[in-house]
């Protein structure tokens, strides 16, 4: 007897200690989500059938580690419409849930709200995975989506034609860290205020590859606003095309804080002042980035810098025009940092067609400013008021109806010449390929010791230690 119920006793207890089985509960087109949500345990699945659904207040995981999915067609698009028919929003996640929280292959539209029309977050950071955000409204923030102490992560969403009265049409972050990537936002609208396609107060969202086209902003910062000094944004590989604001920063506009905004895109943006990106008491570091096609209606067709010190390593202003002052960049009471950077074929309808700097010392090192032009003056750069830029081994060439207007300050190995046929010295460059690099450094550590004059740049009679900082000093693409 003992024995039989020993071996009783421990089957039950294997019985009581096995993991609950996660179970997929499937609601039919027009059911009830919120029901099916009720039921759920952690870790099960709520399947949604192809089509449309209707719910009276917003769906509500209540803290929930499950999986509301959609289905889809062949090509991924979801067939799982969310319907708040302009009464509701759609989504909300208030009850601290987290990464496994999941909303997947959804079409959430129609929802309305003060404040995240189409999905509010309050202290909670849930995943969404192929969801389309569209059509959804907030009289205040976040058409498409708000956050305020949260940090969701989405990847492969899209955002279209969401609005907001205030701020974010698309999305609003206050105080909070998204994460997106391969996201889309596209023709979103802050009908009063800023952040067209998304609005950051002291916030730090990540964006990885992600697209702003087309959206547009009553005031300032047509795709993106990032608003606070305890923000830092950190935007990578993204494009901002066509969008538009009517006072600055037509794709991105920057007040305070310090962004960090790496290999994007800012093409065919518009705005009355810096119509790629308009930076206001604002420091971001952008590297790697092209602002190309963009057009003021007053100052800055790439950028407009207003008491800031942004730095800028390895960009390129290209084909940039306002008819005003400014094709490429204003500066105003501003020091940009700005190495390895190009300025070409930037034009303006006043002065300076790469550079306008009012009041303002801009530091260029290693820059090539090259067939920009101007009607008055300064077709490479125009310093006015108390201006003193500092250039370092810079070509300023080609540029019309001159390459420089104002005092500036001469830092060594400059070229400014009419014609850039002229301008041909790249100091380090001895395999003559227009770039300082590896291959450089290669052939100078070979001719060490030696008297090479090709190597020997100082002219001291020796390749050495000199010799080696000045390659290193123009390190990177010949000025």
């Amino acid at each position: 007897m003992y024995c039989v119920q020993t071996i009783s006793c421990a089957v039950a207890a294997m019985t009581l200690a096995a993991p609950a089985v996660a179970d997929t509960i499937h609601v039919p087109a027009g059911g009830d989500i919120q029901a099916a949500l009720d039921g759920a345990s952690d870790g099960d699945i709520i399947q949604l059938a192809a089509g449309a659904y209707f719910p009276v207040a917003p769906i509500d995981p209540i803290g929930k580690a499950v999986t509301l999915r959609g289905a889809v067609e062949k090509d991924g698009q979801p067939t799982s419409t969310i319907d708040g028919q302009g009464s509701t929003w759609v989504l909300e996640c208030t009850s601290g849930e987290g990464a496994g929280t999941v909303f997947e292959n959804l079409l959430l539209t129609r929802g309305y709200s003060n404040s995240g029309g189409g999905m509010y977050n309050l202290n909670s950071s849930p995943t969404l995975a192929n969801c389309m955000f569209e059509g959804n409204s907030a009289d205040s923030l976040g058409g498409g989506m708000y956050n305020l102490d949260s940090s969701p992560t989405l990847e492969g969403c899209t955002f279209t034609g969401n609005a907001s009265g205030v701020f974010g049409g698309g999305m609003a972050n206050n105080r909070s860290n998204p994460t997106l990537t391969g996201c889309t936002f596209e023709g979103n609208s802050s009908d009063v205020w800023d952040g067209g396609g998304m609005y950051n107060f002291d916030s730090s969202p990540t964006l990885t590859g992600c697209t702003f086209t087309g959206n547009t902003a009553n005031l300032v910062g047509g795709a993106i606003l990032n608003a606070g000094a305890d923000g830092r944004p950190m935007l990578t590989d993204c494009t901002f095309t066509g969008n538009s604001s009517v006072i600055g920063g037509g794709g991105v506009f920057c007040y305070e804080g310090n962004p960090v905004i790496q290999g994007c895109v800012f093409t065919g943006n518009t705005s009355s002042r810096g119509a790629g990106m308009y930076n206001l008491f604002a420091n971001p570091s952008i590297e790697n980035c092209v602002f190309t096609g963009n057009t003021p209606h007053d100052e800055g067709g790439g950028m407009y810098n207003n008491n800031s010190a942004p730095t800028l390593t390895n960009c390129e202003f290209t084909g940039n025009h306002t008819e005003s002052s400014a094709g490429g960049m204003y500066n105003y009471s501003s020091t940009p940092i700005l190495e390895h950077c190009v300025f070409k074929g930037n034009t303006a309808g006043e002065d300076g067609g790469a550079f306008y700097n009012e009041n303002s010392s801009p530091s260029l090192t290693n820059c090539i400013i090259q067939d920009n032009a101007a009607v008055n003056g300064g077709g490479g750069m125009f310093n006015h008021g108390s201006s003193l830029p500092v250039v370092s081994r810079t070509k300023t060439c080609s540029n019309l109806p001159d390459q420089v207007t104002g005092s500036w300050t001469d830092n060594g190995g400059n070229c400014i010449q009419e014609s850039c046929e002229d301008c041909t010295t790249c100091v380090g460059d001895l395999d003559h390929d227009g770039r300082v690099d590896g291959a450089d450094l290669v052939i100078l550590l070979g001719a060490w010791g030696t008297w090479d004059a090709e190597a020997d740049f100082d002219g001291s009679g020796l390749v050495d230690g000199g010799d080696l900082t000045d390659l290193l000093g123009g390190w990177g693409r010949c000025p």
